[in-house]
């Protein structure tokens, strides 16, 4: 699904990127790029994205009545001198005519289940293959 929405991944960092800053944006469904809302390296990172009727508004203006508003946020807890977890958590609000409602739950939530999970199993094979090669 992601490759179908022009989605990239990457086995390694990039350092030619440049650092994030809040109020940056982010390539994530094409015309609907997320805003940073915080970004602390090497702590916290959270995205937000507010569209209606298929393109990103202005999250900072009025919304309209049927939108969807969420939020992604990625944070690294240190356990321990060598240990690290990450926690993740997305939010989201819709408000759909009625008769779609019950089809965006009944879509969306297993896909976020989906591709949240396959994110982050990526995330930790990247983890392990960085380790080893640390050491």
């Amino acid at each position: 699904m992601e490759r179908r929405f022009g989605a990239r991944n990457t086995d390694r960092l990039n350092p030619a990127l440049p650092a994030l800053a809040a109020g940056d944006t982010v390539p994530f469904y094409p015309g609907m790029p997320m805003t940073v809302a915080i970004a602390d390296p090497p702590h916290a990172l959270v995205l937000w994205l507010v569209s209606s009727a298929n393109k990103a508004i202005d999250p900072t203006r009025p919304w309209p009545r049927e939108h969807v508003a969420w939020s992604w946020a990625f944070v690294l807890d240190p356990v321990d001198a060598s240990t690290t977890r990450l926690l993740t958590r997305i939010r989201v609000t819709y408000r759909h005519t009625a008769r779609w409602a019950a089809y965006v739950h009944l879509l969306l939530e297993p896909a976020h289940f989906v591709t949240g999970r396959r994110q982050l199993l990526g995330l930790q094979e990247r983890a392990k293959v960085a380790s080893r090669t640390v050491c």
